[in-house]
């Protein structure tokens, strides 16, 4: 389905079959809309969502790195999101992220395949592609296209020295505890020292970077519950996800996770070392200490959803609620 106003079909689905859109001229909108809903819908939700529903629902749920996020950001968000899984409008970073990855993924498919770095055209060919399966509306697409210049800059240094992948993009399913489901996908892990079998996890993030490598510059050691870990809880995740992966032929150990910053520092920063314009990278050395840390962070997590445990934020906040796509439906009294 698509509104008449829209020039792309939105469900990717449907233009990765092959289906054209055809031309027509809807009179009224509208009433089409109001004839094609009960009028006791509402009535139909509020008795959908009950509470042996969403116990049913939570209990087939699997975590992941992002959910942990989530649920730790904001509870009533995660409900909406990961439980009740309400659409939501396309965002532009994350169509212009789902490109990012995996054009990344067929270069370095490329790399590993021929022992030759594939040049620009190869990654922006495969970012084009997975544009055109995102089904997302025109000005998206051009805000996508527009990057792809910036893009080009980070990969013309990504090639002066580009490392050989030990493993690409493979999900991880694993068991925490007394049953905890955790699931994560890396991005690229790399050789430290192939006769100890020691790796880093490689971690590729669009959006400005200011902030997370402030937060690395920072770091004490010790993962706070706050959204400035946000991305050093994902690189302990991969740590945990690959150490216990049973299906690998090789038995690895992460030693530190590198975020790979596609976008340029937005700011000049001196006292951290940042200069605008410039492409940097953040490294954090993940010990025992922080995975065993955060296996008790995603057991409380998994705890809480299980005990239904969803309540909104105290108060509304707008750094947060403000760019949320729920909150109209949070503090709409």
């Amino acid at each position: 389905t698509a509104s008449p106003q829209e020039d792309n079909i939105p469900t990717f689905y449907l233009s990765n079959a092959g289906i054209v859109k055809k031309k027509y001229t809807l009179k009224d909108e509208g009433k089409l809309l109001f004839e094609s809903l009960d009028n006791d819908c509402e009535e139909k939700l509020s008795l959908a969502i009950t509470a042996d529903a969403v116990k049913s629902a939570v209990k087939e749920m699997v975590l992941t790195p992002t959910k942990v996020n989530n649920y730790l950001k904001c509870k009533r968000k995660f409900f909406y999101d990961d439980v009740l899984r309400l659409p939501g409008r396309k965002r532009p970073g994350l169509v212009f992220g789902s490109c990012c990855h995996k054009a990344l993924e067929e270069i370095y498919k490329k790399f590993m395949a021929t022992a030759r770095f594939p040049d620009f055209t190869f990654f922006s060919s495969a970012f084009k592609q997975e544009l055109s399966f995102q089904g997302a509306d025109k000005s998206i697409e051009r805000s996508c296209l527009d990057k792809l210049v910036t893009l080009k800059n980070w990969f013309e240094n990504e090639k002066r020295s580009p490392v050989k992948p030990l493993g690409l993009e493979k999900r991880i399913v694993i068991t925490l505890g007394e049953g905890v489901p955790f699931v994560g996908k890396y991005d690229k892990i790399e050789a430290e020292d192939k006769k100890t079998n020691l790796v880093c996890v490689i971690d590729y993030k669009t959006g400005k970077p200011d902030k997370y490598l402030k937060a690395v510059l920072n770091f004490s050691g010790k993962i706070e519950r706050n959204d400035t870990h946000d991305y050093i809880r994902q690189l302990a995740s991969y740590k945990i996800l690959v150490e216990r992966d049973k299906t690998s032929p090789q038995k690895y150990t992460v030693s530190r996770g590198a975020l790979v910053f596609l976008e340029p520092v937005s700011e000049n920063a001196p006292s951290y070392g940042l200069k605008k314009g410039v492409f940097k990278n953040a490294e954090v050395s993940i010990t025992k200490d922080m995975t065993d840390e955060l296996e008790s962070t995603i057991k409380d997590v998994w705890a809480g959803v299980q005990q239904l445990s969803f309540d909104k934020l105290p108060e509304r906040d707008e750094a947060k609620c403000g760019n949320c796509e729920f909150d109209n439906i949070c503090w709409r009294n």
